[in-house]
């Protein structure tokens, strides 16, 4: 990865685990980041609390964890990295996800509103639409556990080239191979295998495209209980410090 990130024109931290870039996308993707959007090309830094919003095409992200990361198009992620390890958020549409994370190694996660996985070890291709989670794993045997509102329910390991299902509060289902219409649906690009690309230009800054509304951002995340909590509070206005009494208004002033 390294050398992938050195060619790309990239400076490698310390540690390369310390940033996520948008390595591949034919055509700026958007980004929601603190308040504003963004478009970002190539080369784009991401950091921890994004949402990555592609457009008509996949997108490959290099990402925190040894993992690497191509998004479908029409497709919405959020990214979060810190010192409990790294979670990758699929809002709706189409991810591939692939980790060479050892066990040992900080987590790697991805969820849906119905699920989540260990993402470490493993190739796992997910969609998420409203209240349905579909999975196909590659590779590794995840642990996946079933959400409501954030809380676990259960946890159900999905073997290699096995596929699972969850529609609303259903169980999560197994099958040996996945249905006609997931596969028929699925982004091309994600049968071959996910081989990490660095892009062919220097680190990028993202341009501001514009200020954002909660209302504008809200829909995205109805699904999810905390990162609809975090939004809230992320466009939650700032509050302004108590009036001094007159009598202290005389003194200052």
């Amino acid at each position: 990865m390294l050398l992938l990130l050195a060619q790309a024109g990239f400076v490698a931290p310390v540690n390369a685990a310390e940033f996520a870039a948008i390595a591949y996308a034919e055509q700026p993707v958007r980004l929601l980041r603190d308040k504003s959007f963004y478009l970002a090309g190539r080369g784009a830094r991401l950091q921890s609390g994004d949402i990555v919003e592609s457009a008509t095409s996949t997108i490959q992200v290099i990402g925190w964890g040894a993992s690497t990361v191509a998004l479908g198009p029409a497709s919405r992620l959020y990214v979060s990295n810190g010192a409990g390890g790294t979670d990758y958020v699929l809002l709706s549409g189409w991810m591939k996800l692939q980790s060479r994370a050892p066990k040992d190694a900080l987590p790697v996660t991805a969820a849906t509103s119905g699920a989540r996985f260990d993402a470490a070890g493993a190739s796992v291709i997910v969609r998420a639409a409203a209240g349905k989670t579909e999975l196909f794993v590659e590779s590794g045997d995840p642990g996946v556990d079933e959400l409501d509102a954030g809380k676990v329910l259960r946890r159900t390991t999905v073997k290699r080239e096995h596929y699972a299902v969850r529609n609303g509060a259903e169980p999560l289902k197994t099958a040996v191979r996945a249905t006609k219409e997931f596969l028929g649906a699925m982004p091309r690009a994600f049968l071959d295998p996910l081989v990490a690309v660095g892009a062919r230009a220097a680190a990028t800054e993202p341009r501001l495209e514009r200020a954002v509304a909660l209302v504008d951002v809200a829909p995205w995340v109805a699904e999810h209980a905390d990162l609809r909590q975090a939004m809230q509070r992320r466009f939650q206005a700032p509050k302004q410090p108590a009036a001094a009494p007159q009598h202290v208004r005389n003194i200052i002033y």
